[in-house]
């Protein structure tokens, strides 16, 4: 029998809590010894609950040292560049993108990150960093094919 944190099935990095049920798994014959038990245990009720029997061996163990088993530390999400983007900084990065621009409407991005370098109220952007800040500006529109007869 497997229990969840929760009540919900497991999946998505939660550990399930096992619990040795005995209507599920008979108890072993007399002649084994309880290492022997033991040692059977985790793959038994790993092949019976489809759970690894690493995992079970994990969760013994933080058992047995910690006295109970946790559920893991959900990781935080990562803030994207334009959550630490002003309005005046993407006010000024579109008017750069205005001004560099040329007719056909393709963005030279080097150039962009050249004139926001140079710009001191800006900060410096990495190539990679400009394309996500141009990206969610909804100013970038993709990767422009060159024309291989030039």
């Amino acid at each position: 029998m497997v229990l969840t944190y929760g009540g919900s099935p497991t999946g998505n990095g939660r550990r399930p809590l096992i619990k040795y049920n005995t209507r599920e798994f008979p108890h072993p014959a007399p002649e084994h010894s309880a290492n022997d038990v033991v040692q059977q245990t985790p793959e038994i009720v790993g092949t019976s609950v489809g759970t690894s029997v690493k995992t079970i061996y994990s969760v013994l163990r933080e058992y047995k040292k910690a006295g109970r088993v946790c559920s893991p530390v959900p990781p935080k999400p990562r803030r994207s560049i334009l959550g630490k983007l002003d309005e005046a900084s993407a006010a000024a990065i579109k008017e750069i993108v205005k001004r560099v621009t040329s007719d056909d409407g393709i963005i030279p991005t080097e150039k962009v990150r050249v004139v926001i370098c140079e710009d001191a109220s800006l900060p410096n952007y990495s190539r990679t960093t400009l394309y996500r800040i141009l990206k969610g500006l909804n100013l970038f529109k993709g990767k422009v094919e060159k024309d291989k007869n030039k």
